[in-house]
């Protein structure tokens, strides 16, 4: 009783910040699109017409924004929802702040076993109160998921108790972490090195031939459920611009240094962190060999990945290991003046970042409405298009899936009138907002708003 007590006053402050967060609506994004309609084609059987369409749009605009299709494992779990609620995004932004709360109780686990039930209350107040984490509890995205998938694995393999269920959930779990995001593959990576050393370990007898052979079950299991979904659910491809080299290596530890100051505040404090952090790491390999393993097959994608425009969305799942190591590091101090000097420090962080997160929630509570696509004036405009353009009509618009969605449209992603001309492109929407009327032969206005026009292109 007095555990579930702890529990639910740690979850306390990540539900009051979850409510300043989440609006009913949602902003122009398109990634969250593209989900929700692999989850609605997935449910009426219509994958295969949803990845052709999507792959013309890649195909036919101005740049590549996205993949043919996602892995399906979110969409999965967005088709346990929608038969219920429909497409609303309040109910999947609830189930986000349901998977954020689970993950919290199940890092809290996880930390308790290598310290004890006040370190591991008191290091995960610290994610209870991250606000750059739970930020995107308000966004239809893989994020909050995959996190809790990430840790319920490393929680459910790293335990020496390997029970038939256990080893069941834990390879399910992780082959259907690596169908949520490619991010998975780290996962992967790092439970084949995992049982590389207890193979090791077995050669020189410090492990049993059974407890082998229950560690390789696991990896069985996962292949049951992630090769089925990587050869049977079409995904296409999306090319992106990979180079490997010292340049790369230097400009995304610079990025993501950057990022991470959202999650510390202050430089100094943020380098204090990370030595820290992999002090503790280095230190604590062998005693938690798996998520050590992991956190340094993610640090490697971190080092090579070429795209800087995902924010602090990539390292969202680093930070909470950042957090475990600095709680061991400090737990494990031997001088009880150092260690109660480390508590202190960093409940002064845990207060001084609560104080700060609360706030910019609030704030941008305040400022903020991400019911972009929502709102009157987006569905006037979607009404129009649904009402008074054929089904099979190819539209030009800033954001193609989020108009997919939308109206059952398919759109391309074309702004310049000689492109728009050059395409098959039958209507075009200009939401610049502040644009003047084209002017063309070709472009007839048909339909206006204060904040887009609708234009049928004459052929």
């Amino acid at each position: 009783m007095k555990k579930a007590l702890l529990i639910i006053g740690i979850l306390i402050p990540a539900v009051l910040i979850s409510i300043f967060t989440i609006d009913k609506g949602h902003d122009w994004g398109g990634d969250f699109a593209l989900y929700i309609s692999q989850a609605k084609a997935i449910l009426s059987g219509t994958t295969q017409h949803l990845f052709l369409e999507n792959s013309y749009s890649m195909d036919n605009s101005a740049w590549v924004f996205g993949p043919d299709l996602y892995p399906p494992g979110y969409p999965l779990i967005l088709c346990l929802i929608i038969p219920f609620t429909g497409v609303n995004f309040m109910a999947f932004k609830i189930i986000n702040i349901l998977f954020y709360l689970a993950f919290l109780i199940f890092f809290y686990e996880t930390l308790h076993t290598k310290t004890n039930a006040l370190f591991s209350s008191y290091f995960t107040l610290a994610l209870s109160l991250c606000y750059p984490i739970i930020y995107y509890t308000d966004m239809v995205l893989s994020d909050i998921p995959f996190l809790f998938f990430c840790y319920l694995f490393l929680h459910l393999a790293s335990s020496e108790k390997q029970s038939t269920l256990n080893i069941i959930l834990a390879g399910i779990i992780l082959g259907f972490s690596s169908l949520i995001r490619s991010a998975g593959y780290s996962l992967f990576i790092a439970y084949a090195l995992y049982l590389f050393l207890i193979f090791i370990q077995f050669i020189y007898k410090k492990r049993d031939f059974k407890f082998f052979l229950q560690k390789v079950s696991v990896l069985l299991m996962a292949g049951l459920v992630f090769l089925p979904g990587v050869l049977i659910y079409p995904t296409g491809s999306y090319a992106q611009d990979f180079h490997i080299g010292i340049q790369t290596i230097t400009e995304n530890l610079i990025y993501y240094h950057h990022q991470l100051l959202k999650f510390t505040y202050w430089e100094p404090l943020s380098f204090l962190f990370i030595a820290i952090f992999l002090l503790g790491l280095i230190k604590h390999f062998k005693r938690s060999p798996l998520i050590s393993l992991w956190v340094i097959s993610y640090l490697s994608i971190l080092f090579f990945y070429p795209n800087f425009e995902t924010e602090t969305r990539i390292l969202m799942p680093l930070f909470p290991a950042m957090i475990f190591y600095i709680a061991i590091a400090v737990f494990e101090i031997k001088k009880l003046i150092i260690k109660r000097i480390g508590i202190v420090l960093f409940a002064a962080f845990i207060i001084f970042s609560g104080i700060n997160n609360f706030h910019d929630a609030y704030k941008d509570y305040k400022a903020k409405s991400t019911d972009e696509i929502c709102n009157s004036m987006s569905k006037d405009v979607f009404d129009f298009v649904k009402n008074n353009t054929p089904e099979n009509a190819i539209i030009a618009f800033f954001k193609p899936r989020v108009l997919r969605l939308m109206t059952g449209r398919n759109a391309i992603a074309l702004f310049e009138i000689k492109e728009i001309l050059n395409s098959k492109a039958d209507y075009y929407i200009d939401a610049s907002w502040a644009g003047n009327t084209i002017n063309h032969e070709k472009f007839t206005l048909i339909y206006q708003t204060d904040r887009a026009r609708i234009y049928k292109i004459l052929r």
